[in-house]
């Protein structure tokens, strides 16, 4: 029996996770240093062998508790989530041509919040799925060379493909999350919608799995900037809101995540980077000896 390329991408997914859960049973190690759930295999002072960590993490007290977490990802100032980790994340493909060379390459780059909450916090959700990873574009599979294949189909042949697929149903409204900078109590600066990648419940003991991409380079606005806001939120909308977050107070959405602000320090100054990168991708573009023959 062959099986599509969608259906191994799943498998893949789904052997990934089940290979993470394994991971975070606790074991020995993990009991011997009194992890009750689990144990992070990151680099630590003095260690040799270790997991390559390419996160940026913030987590509560409690879950560095339960992980044996390192103290500097430790920060009371999360609320709203356990923990969260983040990352500049690759897409699966890159495209080619950029200022009429064929040999000017690039790979678009997200913003990934990999966010865990405790499973008892009741969010608007649209589906009672326990496992949606949606994003297929995310994909690294050849139909992306394969455009336009199903352009003619409705919306509400969509919904059903999706509905008698299991896993690609979604778990929330697909524009539900943004991140935002406040001041004074209100959104003041929208930075980016935040569209679902992946859902999982219970990914570890009595935390889900939420994560969250959004695109790069709007954080370079010299309007804002001069406004000097360093405190971001990621908020979730209630079910058809469809609202402007300019101006809105905290306490009208569904739910906010409060990030510390060396924390969103730290996520604006990747952002930013990722905008040289463009540019430095400009720069190639035009000096490259000119369009490809």
């Amino acid at each position: 029996m062959q099986l599509s390329s969608l259906a191994v991408a799943c498998v893949a997914v789904a052997l990934a996770l089940g290979a993470g859960a394994a991971l975070a049973q606790p074991g020995p190690a993990a009991e011997g240093r009194g992890c009750p759930d689990g144990y992070y295999s990151g680099p630590r002072p003095g260690a040799t062998h270790h997991t390559k960590d390419e996160y940026l993490w913030v987590v509560t007290p409690e879950f560095a508790r339960r992980f044996c977490m390192p103290p500097a990802f430790v920060d009371p100032g999360l609320k709203g989530a356990e923990a969260v980790a983040f990352r500049l994340a690759p897409g699966p493909i890159e495209h080619c041509g950029f200022g009429g060379n064929k040999e000017v390459c690039a790979r678009g780059i997200n913003l990934s919040f990999e966010i865990y909450y405790d499973m008892r916090l009741t969010l608007p959700a649209v589906s009672d799925t326990k496992f949606s990873y949606s994003a297929l574009y995310m994909l690294p599979y050849s139909k992306h060379l394969i455009s336009g294949g199903n352009a003619s189909r409705s919306a509400e042949w969509w919904r059903q493909w999706r509905v008698e697929r299991p896993g690609l149903e979604g778990k929330f409204e697909h524009s539900a999350f943004g991140l935002n900078g406040v001041k004074d109590g209100k959104i003041a600066w929208p930075i980016v919608t935040l569209g679902q990648w992946l859902y999982v419940e219970e990914m570890l003991p009595g935390l889900n799995l939420l994560v969250l991409e959004g695109s790069t380079g709007h954080f370079r606005n010299p309007r804002m900037e001069a406004q000097d806001i360093r405190d971001f939120v990621i908020v979730m909308r209630g079910r058809g809101d469809q609202r402007k977050s300019d101006d809105r107070r905290l306490g009208e959405f569904a739910h906010v995540i409060f990030l510390p602000r060396w924390f969103s320090d730290k996520v604006r100054e990747a952002d930013k980077s990722r905008g040289t990168n463009w540019e430095e991708l400009v720069r190639r573009a035009l000096t490259r000896g000119g369009p490809a023959k």
